[in-house]
């Protein structure tokens, strides 16, 4: 979808479909505006229809050639105006779906904020119509009859300097390379489990490696049992796909100035999940193709951060295995040695993104890593907790917490605190090894996160986000493609260029 601005007079906008966002229907502004080049007739439809601009209201009307539009759409933002970038996003997506109603193949979406505030609605407009945009349709054997838009128009206030329009062609930009990222990252969770498997992962991390000019290093499973990394290779010994270990690395160009820290993205790549031994239902079993969302958000970020180039060093470890149920199934009351030393008992083979990613953040923490990230779809107690749409974020600093939630905030992506509360360390003990692989029936998004910290370094930071809940939608919903989300991605890539 080719993105263009442009500063036309609104009523000579020409498009297949303008829409405009009104706060009310008063005949002044913008709506008075489009009211008098209709001969007041706007003004008596949105009487007919009872549209009052409240909030997500809609109008939609042939313009009759009144205006240089086909088609106009009016959508409603009420009174409390959006502010935040995640706001502008959705009421821009409702824009764009609204739009793609239509047989409509160029699409005008007006701007109105002044200019301290155009750059945010700006960036929610492209990420929100570029987001919507996403189709994951390649398995599909007829074309899908819906006409896709073409190009996007955005129409900016009269009165916007060059020096801005020159800001937000840069803008634009660095959202082609954000939204690349996120929707590599949908592609990737959207791919059936008989097509991505580790080793096809690997070879996708490898490529895209190539084209962005990133380090891709594949550790396979001779390696990591060299090693010593036997809870990764526990859970993949049941499948007849082999785990692989993959480690994509960016290093700026150039001396720096000062040093920095090197940070390291750590993503659950479980390609499929049946549950081992300890077996899914099989209505729990469906989508499980998906439970690979941290390390999609992982490959994904990488590829933007590589385009984005900041200056700082980031590692991305995309831990890759398949948890089946082969004759080589590791069982309830196995006791694995970590790769960091420690002994874990299995008490349920079904909580295995936790031994996968125990052993990769060990691995971080010995390539030199001062703070590290882990995105994965590990817990059903943190959609308990928190519903769909948000994932939980917990942390051994506080510091470093509250700036991944002020990199979520800016992303539009929704994140909330959990405690790691120590009183719950107690359900992890075995009376036969050093430490549990699940805790006790309550708390299990925290006990996971106690869990995965018996594996981080002492001097390390460190924040684990539990995405079970936004990383996979049942349903199209505004920017949200049903299937994979690429939840994650925006905030590891805004989290990193905070911290270059």
């Amino acid at each position: 979808m080719e993105i263009s601005f442009s500063k036309t007079q609104i009523k000579k906008v020409e498009a297949d479909v303008l829409v405009v966002l009104v706060k009310d229907t008063k005949r002044r502004g913008v709506f008075g505006t489009l009211d008098k080049a209709m001969d007041g007739q706007l003004a008596t439809l949105a009487a007919e229809e009872q549209f009052e601009a409240k909030q997500g209201q809609q109008l939609a009307l042939s313009t009759l050639g009144a205006l240089g539009a086909r088609r106009l759409v009016l959508l409603g933002l009420g009174e409390d105006l959006p502010t935040e970038l995640g706001e502008w996003i959705r009421v821009f997506a409702k824009a764009y779906r609204a739009a793609k109603g239509f047989s409509t193949t160029s699409l005008a979406l007006t701007l109105s904020s002044s200019s301290g505030a155009l750059l945010t609605e700006c960036e929610g407009a492209m990420l929100g119509a570029m987001l919507a945009h996403y189709r994951f349709d390649q398995y599909k054997t007829k074309d899908d009859p819906t006409t896709s838009i073409e190009s996007l128009e955005l129409v900016l206030p009269s009165k916007t300097s060059t020096s801005l329009v020159e800001s937000l062609e840069s803008l634009k930009e660095r959202t082609s390379f954000l939204v690349e990222g996120i929707n590599t990252a949908r592609d990737l969770v959207n791919e059936p489990p008989n097509v991505l498997y580790p080793v096809e992962m690997a070879a996708r991390a490898k490529k895209m490696a190539k084209e962005v000019g990133l380090k891709c290093e594949i550790l396979d499973e001779d390696k990591m049992r060299e090693l010593g990394m036997n809870m990764f290779l526990a859970v993949g010994r049941g499948s007849a796909q082999p785990s692989r270990l993959i480690h994509l690395t960016y290093k700026p160009k150039g001396r720096r100035k000062k040093k920095k820290p090197v940070l390291a993205l750590v993503g659950k790549g479980v390609t499929f999940d049946s549950g081992g031994l300890s077996l899914k239902p099989a209505n729990f079993m469906l989508n499980m193709h998906a439970d690979m969302g941290g390390a999609a958000a992982v490959f994904g970020a990488m590829r933007t951060i590589a385009q984005l180039k900041p200056s700082i060093e980031v590692h991305g470890y995309l831990a890759a295995a398949e948890n089946m149920t082969g004759d080589a199934a590791y069982r309830v009351n196995d006791i694995l040695h970590a790769y960091n030393g420690k002994t874990v008992e299995i008490h349920n083979t079904d909580a295995e993104g936790r031994l996968v990613l125990g052993d990769t953040l060990t691995y971080a923490c010995e390539n030199g890593a001062d703070e590290v990230i882990d995105l994965a779809t590990l817990t059903g107690a943190c959609l308990v907790a928190l519903g769909k749409e948000t994932a939980a974020v917990m942390s051994n600093d506080d510091e470093m917490r509250e700036a991944v939630e002020g990199a979520a905030k800016q992303s539009g992506e929704s994140i909330w605190p959990l405690p790691l509360l120590e009183e719950l360390r107690p359900t992890l003990k075995s009376p036969v090894a050093d430490i549990k692989n699940i805790g006790g029936r309550y708390g299990g998004s925290i006990t996971a996160a106690l869990f995965l910290r018996e594996f981080i370094s002492d001097d390390v930071k460190w924040t684990h986000l539990d995405i079970a809940g936004p990383s996979f939608s049942d349903k199209d919903n505004d920017h949200i493609p049903k299937g994979g989300t690429g939840f994650g991605v925006a905030t590891l890539v805004r989290y990193v260029l905070d911290r270059a």
